[in-house]
């Protein structure tokens, strides 16, 4: 028959101890049976218990091999907390999920001395996040800064390159402008350049430029200026002074339609390339300035006799090719060695400086002009036959004759005699002959000088009305 644990004494206590030890199996054994053996199969209340414990083992291994996904049926004060440590470590699961995501802001407060560690160590890792974040954005901003660092270095050698390929003044002007944008974009600048102790306006581009703006800009002191529009109206001006041994040889000036686009940076670019500058401006200043001394008469500031040739005879194949007419007038101070001798040769230099500057107002821009030697000059006229000719010549002899030269507060009244001479516009075109023919053209204006001079000076002779007859035409 059935054991029942409400038995005799004895048999009672056998069977408590059976239950005992089975009961002891089911939580301590690593292997167990899915129902009590019988006779306690046939006991209701033990079989509850006995399956009751069964799910809780089976529950808590579950849990201690992380299996969070099981169900406990079971009622009760134990199986209560063991639904709540599911709970919490499921919520703790969630919660790590969360932290490798990258949010450091979870913490754990329901699990005693874990908690304190699992806390501190988010914290530790949130701090070496927070490191790492800023050694990776030290390392780029580094790393960029490199970029911009080697990306203008080179872009100012291409600038440097640019600039110093031309010793053209006016290249090197427009260029300058061009480069700038390169560097420092822009939607309006002007170049400025020092003339006899003020900056002169000698390129310009886009609109926008505030005349106010620009005198300020030139005015400040420092290496760059920045100035935001006027009247609070938007836009931004950086502006860069162009130096060469300290002193300002020119003055840089940008204008960008946004508020606040220039900044520091700009203005260490636009320093830079201020030096690169400054540089090709002084040697195309050099260069212009060799150029002149090699073409222009350093007494009368006008062309020397080796460049008017050179242009002479540029001017003359022009005017063979085309068939117009081409004149030279050769003019010479009648009397000048008295002047020299009477007010001795500096007030002989002021004089000669004179008729230069007389005759180059009285001429077109196109006309040349030239000291030939001494106090004898020369000039080209293009398209110009003889009567106009003529015509040129009597307007700078009445010139000199109608005003004395003031020098040393004595007034040297002075006049001129004028040779003219003019090729026929129907003439062939032969580029190989064009020397020889401006060789043959002058002289004919010198012959003719020579007949005004026989025919008493201060006037003006043209050579076919001379009486003299040229060796080569």
């Amino acid at each position: 028959m059935p054991m029942h644990l409400d038995a005799q004494p004895r048999d009672s206590q056998d069977a408590l101890d059976q239950a005992i030890a089975i009961l002891h199996a089911v939580v301590c054994k690593a292997t167990v049976s899915e129902a009590p053996p019988p006779p306690f199969a046939d006991h209701a209340q033990f079989a509850v218990l006995y399956q009751t414990l069964l799910e809780l083992r089976q529950f808590t291994l579950a849990l201690a091999y992380g299996d969070l996904s099981g169900k406990l049926h079971s009622r009760g004060y134990l199986a209560g907390a063991m639904k709540s440590l599911q709970a919490s470590l499921r919520h703790l699961t969630w919660q790590t999920q969360q932290i490798a995501a990258g949010d450091f802001t979870q913490q754990v407060d329901f699990m005693g001395e874990f908690s304190r560690a699992f806390n501190t160590m988010v914290t530790r890792l949130a701090d070496v996040r927070t490191a790492l974040e800023h050694e990776i954005a030290e390392r780029e901003h580094a790393e960029a800064a490199e970029r911009e660092q080697r990306h203008l270095a080179e872009a100012l050698q291409r600038a440097g390159q640019v600039l110093g390929s031309s010793l053209d003044l006016d290249q090197v002007l427009d260029r300058i402008l061009e480069l700038a944008r390169a560097l420092v974009a822009y939607d309006a600048a002007q170049l400025f350049l020092e003339a006899e102790g003020d900056l002169t306006p000698v390129r310009a581009a886009g609109a926008g430029m505030d005349p106010a703006i620009l005198r300020r800009l030139a005015a400040s002191a420092g290496p760059c200026s920045l100035l935001p529009g006027a009247d609070g109206r938007p836009g931004t001006w950086i502006g860069v002074p162009i130096l060469a041994h300290e002193q300002v040889i020119g003055y840089l000036a940008l204008f960008n339609k946004e508020r606040g686009y220039f900044h520091d940076e700009h203005c260490r670019r636009l320093a830079a390339f201020a030096g690169q500058a400054a540089l090709a401006l002084q040697n195309a200043r050099l260069f212009r300035a060799v150029e002149r001394l090699a073409t222009t008469d350093s007494l009368t500031g006008i062309y020397n006799r080796r460049h008017f040739m050179a242009l002479a005879i540029t001017e003359m194949s022009r005017s063979t090719r085309f068939r117009h007419p081409l004149s030279a007038v050769m003019l010479d101070i009648d009397h000048f060695k008295r002047v020299n001798d009477t007010c001795g040769h500096l007030v002989g230099d002021m004089a000669l400086r004179e008729v230069a500057q007389r005759c180059t107002r009285q001429l077109r821009p196109y006309d040349i002009i030239a000291r030939y030697g001494g106090e004898e000059f020369v000039l080209l006229l293009p398209q110009t036959d003889a009567d106009g000719a003529r015509e040129v010549a009597e307007r700078l002899r009445a010139s000199i004759e109608a005003a004395p030269v003031t020098a040393n507060e004595r007034r040297v009244p002075l006049t001129i005699s004028l040779g003219v001479s003019t090729t026929p516009g129907e003439m062939p075109f032969d580029p190989s002959r064009a020397e020889l023919v401006i060789a043959a053209l002058i002289n004919e204006a010198d012959q003719a000088l020579y007949a005004s001079k026989q025919r008493g000076r201060n006037r003006v002779t043209h050579w076919r009305d001379s009486g003299t007859v040229t060796a080569v035409r």
